[in-house]
């Protein structure tokens, strides 16, 4: 049996944090996909969002340097809800997922199960997604402390989750890494070098390049 993660985002951008929870959730899981979302109403209204292709290919080069460090493949980049209509839902993902790890892989339902890696914030809110019981009935969870959400409360959704208490809460986010740009500060704290570079060589966010 095949445990696959599936980490959902925006990676707006991909972030040091976002990087230690994927690799954290190795020792869980076999695999860990960032599903990255090419689409997010709520930040395309303020102009937040930068292009899907950007944030794919940060995703990709992150996946490229930890898979070629440490010898093995156990990241991907998955761009499957570039291929859905936008805004692409969970449920419809996971369907896409599904066929993939047939045609390309072979690989029959009971032979992977596929784990949702997400925050208790975001575990919480689950009960109100579009075809949850799909979701639910089809994925198992892995969660990871989150600021703000009561564990008691949130073990109380009675999902198939798994509870990772051991990596603490990351203090790192994809908001702080833009408004740390927006200021003219530093990010290679914040992100992974090859993500850091990459902003920089593409004046994303938008990056002014300065000398270090």
């Amino acid at each position: 049996m095949i445990t696959i993660g599936l980490y959902f985002g925006s990676f707006n951008p991909l972030t040091r944090a976002h990087y230690k929870i994927a690799e954290h959730s190795l020792t869980h899981l076999d695999e860990v996909w960032f599903v990255v979302s090419p689409a997010n109403p709520d930040k395309e209204a303020t102009g937040e969002l930068e292009d899907a292709g950007h944030r794919l290919e940060m995703v990709k080069r992150t996946v490229d340097f930890y898979n070629e460090n440490k010898k093995s493949v156990n990241l991907f980049a998955s761009d499957v809800e570039f291929h859905l209509p936008n805004p692409s839902w969970t449920d419809s993902s996971i369907k896409k997922i599904k066929e993939e790890l047939l045609r390309d892989r072979g690989l029959n339902e009971g032979e992977y199960e596929l784990r949702i890696i997400c925050g208790r914030d975001t575990h919480h809110r689950i009960q109100t997604w579009k075809n949850k019981e799909y979701i639910i009935e089809n994925c198992s969870f892995l969660v990871y402390d989150r600021a703000g959400v009561d564990a008691v409360e949130d073990r109380a959704l009675h999902l198939k989750s798994f509870y990772v208490n051991d990596l603490g809460i990351l203090p790192i986010s994809s908001t702080i890494v833009r408004e740390t740009i927006h200021k003219g500060g530093e990010i290679f704290n914040l992100v992974p070098d090859v993500v850091d570079c990459y902003i920089r060589e593409n004046g994303l966010y938008p990056y002014k390049t300065k000398k270090r």
